[in-house]
Formats: structure tokens, C-alpha cells, sequence
């Protein structure tokens, strides 16, 4: 009877845990601003050195739409490490190319080591992923890349590229073999790694796109004034986590 007592225990705290960093990525309208944000509250004076968006080209395109301009966004603390498909099976890799990139708009301190990591996850050529357990591996290996590049990671938080409205696709279809409507499997998978490191990782903001127009044609780019709305949300979100 007390082992099953301890199973059922042990159970009821994974669940919790699920249920808690589900929590933490409230999806948020990008034309509504980030009052949707359930994560960690952090005020007063940033608490990074060098915050690092790592990424891809759909996330330079928001990056370059006025993030760093954005108001409480402290410019000289961010930066961004992205490359052309810059997917997560790179990020994973401790091996691949792409961790020679060199960041954009470099911190002012602590650029070659930063203590704050923004990694958009994603793979779309060739798809890596399918199910939760397949991109819960791939996440964990780059978490893991992560700490064995910049020995003083202190947080990383996990995003996805832009959604389409209520996370579902527009009239238009998406470019060929992409999508704006994230998988169950993958949003379970990001909320799974959290988890696993907690106080390190953290589900970022869930963005959606303030409507279809936003796109070009059916997505996954933005267009200008997308791309303008989406850094502004996001910015909202990371004043609070810089």
C-alpha cells in the first residue's frame, strides 16, 4: 500500500509541474501587448549582462523590426546569434557551424558569454520532430549544448516562431512545408524541458499574430508592420526578464 501511495504521489507532482509551466507561455496576441505573461515577474534594474536572442532568420526579421528600440528594452544588454535555417538540430549540436555565427548588435559586456539566452526552436527542412519525446530530445541536447558554451547561463527561455491567430493557419496556406499553427506534441515538448531545468528554463512568450494581414500571404513571414506589432510584444514581455 505504501508504494502505490508513493507511486500516485509521485505522479500528482509531474502532473502539477506540467500543469504549472504550461502556465508560463499564456498565448499573447501581438496586437494586444504581453499582459498575458505568467512567467517569473522580474522589476527595477536588469538582471543580465547579455541577453542573446538565438535563432533564425524568421526571428532576425522581428529582432530588426524594432526590438532593441522598444521602451524598458535595455539595447546595450541584448544581442542576436542567427543564421539562415538556424533550426534546433544545429542549436543541438556543440559540433555545428552555426555556433560560429557572430552576433549582431553585440552586448556592450559579456558578449562572447551570455548569461541570458532567448532560443526559438524550430525545424521545419527537414523536419527533426514529430512527436513530444522527439522534440523533448532535441530541446534537451540543446539546453545542454547551451550550458557547455557559456559557462555562466543563468536562464533560457524557449520560443516558437510567430502563430497564426488562436495558434490555428489563415485562408492563405503557408510556404511549402511550414506552418503557423504550433503542434500539441511541440508546445507539450517545450513545457516538458522546463521541467526538467527548473530555475534555468522557462517557456517563453507564446506571440500570435494580431491577424491573417499580418503575414505575407499565408505565412510564416511577417510583413513589415507584422514584423513591427511582434517586436513590440515580445519586447513587453522580456522588460520584465532582461
Amino acid at each position: 500500500m505504501l508504494n502505490v501511495s508513493r507511486t500516485l504521489h509521485r505522479i500528482l507532482v509531474v502532473a502539477a509541474c506540467l500543469m504549472f509551466a504550461g502556465a508560463l507561455a499564456v498565448p499573447i496576441s501581438a496586437g494586444a501587448g504581453a499582459d498575458g505573461d505568467l512567467g517569473q515577474v522580474r522589476s527595477g534594474e536588469p538582471q543580465f549582462l547579455c541577453n542573446q536572442v538565438t535563432a533564425m532568420t524568421l526571428t532576425r526579421e522581428w529582432y530588426q523590426a524594432g526590438f532593441e528600440q522598444s521602451p524598458g528594452i535595455a539595447d546595450g544588454r541584448w544581442q542576436l546569434k542567427a543564421r539562415q535555417s538556424g533550426y534546433i538540430t544545429e542549436w543541438s549540436n556543440p559540433n555545428s557551424d552555426f555556433w560560429n555565427q557572430p552576433p549582431q548588435s553585440p552586448c556592450t559586456n559579456s558578449s562572447a558569454s551570455p548569461d541570458h539566452v532567448v532560443l526559438t526552436v524550430l525545424s521545419w527542412t527537414p523536419p527533426c520532430c514529430t512527436t513530444q519525446a522527439e522534440w523533448e530530445t532535441q530541446v534537451d541536447k540543446a539546453v545542454a549544448t547551451l550550458q557547455s558554451k557559456y559557462a555562466g547561463l543563468k536562464r533560457i527561455d524557449l520560443m516558437t516562431v510567430v502563430r497564426g491567430p488562436r495558434n490555428q493557419g489563415c485562408t492563405a496556406p503557408a510556404a511549402a512545408g511550414e506552418y503557423i499553427a504550433m503542434p500539441q506534441e511541440f508546445d507539450a515538448a517545450l513545457a516538458g524541458v522546463a521541467v526538467k531545468f527548473p530555475g534555468l528554463v522557462f517557456v517563453g512568450p507564446k506571440i500570435e499574430a494580431p491577424g491573417c494581414a499580418a503575414f505575407v500571404g499565408g505565412g510564416p513571414h511577417l510583413t513589415k508592420e507584422g514584423n513591427a506589432e511582434v517586436a513590440k510584444a515580445i519586447a513587453a514581455y522580456f522588460v520584465k526578464h532582461q
